[in-house]
């Protein structure tokens, strides 16, 4: 695709939405003797996804990273609901900037240059291969589907939980006979992550390769909120019990002398006794 058809679809695009979680278009400027078109967009103070990750790669500390699935499904859930229907078609790593304005990291999606209105002239979606829907694979020239973005959101939910690129270590080759022949290659979950099977069976509703049996974008988003409500309960209720044994074991702790600035006293059988 060229740079100037992708400036069109992205001005295309962006002039229909207004949302916290996607890159704010401010306007295009075009040049009438080239025919370039240059987009005016909100400036992110933030940082790739992938950086952001890798700086804070302890998967135990998940709730920052459920945040940020949870705002990139609310950006999904927006773009899915609008008439027409925008189907994002290129959800991955580089297309999420993490916003550091205040305290609290919030996702940004951006890069809208291969999404679709969905219109009766709509053009096919591309993408990239290891975050591609099979069905996008198999048949460059199908209409798009809002549920091929679903199919994306689930290897998006396992990369930012576990900071593990899915389908890594698989070739170009390998993934386009995979898809080709129907086969859905499996995610490894590590163990360390906190109720980990949360995260596979939010994942296995997306990554079903009939595109007609996953589920909506509104059914994750409510699962990856449960699971952090979750997350959240266990936390409270392990530090309340921690809490609880700590101040269990001062109150049975008794000193063998104690000592004062005072008069010393001590207890020898049934005498008190003053020093």
């Amino acid at each position: 695709m060229s740079i100037y058809v992708s400036l069109s679809n992205d001005l295309h695009v962006l002039r229909h939405v207004r949302h916290r979680s996607i890159v704010l278009f401010h306007g295009a400027g075009i040049n009438p003797l080239s025919t370039e078109i240059a987009l005016v967009l909100e400036k992110v103070n933030g940082q790739q996804l992938s950086t952001f990750l890798s700086e804070h790669h302890n998967p135990v500390n998940i709730d920052v990273r459920l945040r940020i699935t949870i705002d990139v499904c609310c950006a999904l859930w927006y773009l899915h609901a609008q008439k027409p229907r925008i189907v994002y078609g290129d959800l991955k790593d580089s297309n999420v900037l993490i916003e550091h304005h205040t305290w609290d990291p919030h996702a940004k999606l951006l890069d809208f240059g291969l999404s679709r209105l969905i219109t009766h002239d709509v053009q096919p979606l591309g993408g990239t291969l290891r975050w591609m829907a099979p069905e996008v694979i198999r048949n460059s020239d199908e209409r798009p589907k809002a549920r091929a973005d679903i199919f994306s959101c689930g290897r998006f939910i396992y990369y930012v939980i576990t900071g593990l690129l899915p389908l890594d270590g698989l070739t170009r080759q390998h993934m386009m006979t995979m898809a080709l022949t129907g086969e859905i290659p499996p995610l490894n979950w590590p163990r360390t992550v906190p109720m980990y099977e949360k995260g596979m069976a939010v994942c296995r509703r997306c990554l079903v390769l009939e595109a007609n049996r996953r589920a909506e974008i509104a059914q994750i988003h409510a699962e990856l909120v449960r699971w952090r409500e979750a997350l959240n309960d266990q936390t409270r209720s392990t530090s309340h019990r921690a809490k609880a044994t700590s101040s269990s074991s001062s109150e049975h702790r008794q000193p063998h002398a104690q000592f004062s600035h005072g008069p010393a006293t001590f207890v020898s059988g049934n005498k008190l006794l003053a020093l």
